[in-house]
């Protein structure tokens, strides 16, 4: 899969006001990992499945999914 940002994903998956729905979110809760163009840190721990749902609304692979929108860490960012 070519390399786009999170909300270029939510986008081509019907936006986020659908994708929120399905994930049972508020719009603007999926807003927030847009704009920090990364799932939540629940994600990676184990707390929650939102990688799992988006695979199923978009035909990408959980693991692809959650590697694509993994948060950086501050060494990362520094």
């Amino acid at each position: 899969m070519k390399t786009q940002t999170l909300h270029e994903f939510l986008k081509a998956n019907g936006g986020v006001s659908k994708v929120a729905k399905a994930l049972n979110l508020t719009a603007r809760g999926v807003y927030k990992w847009s704009n920090k163009n990364a799932l939540p840190r629940t994600e990676y721990t184990g707390e929650s499945n939102y990688a799992e749902k988006l695979s199923e609304i978009s035909g990408v692979p959980t693991d692809e999914i959650k590697e694509m929108f993994k948060p950086q860490t501050q060494l990362e960012t520094a």
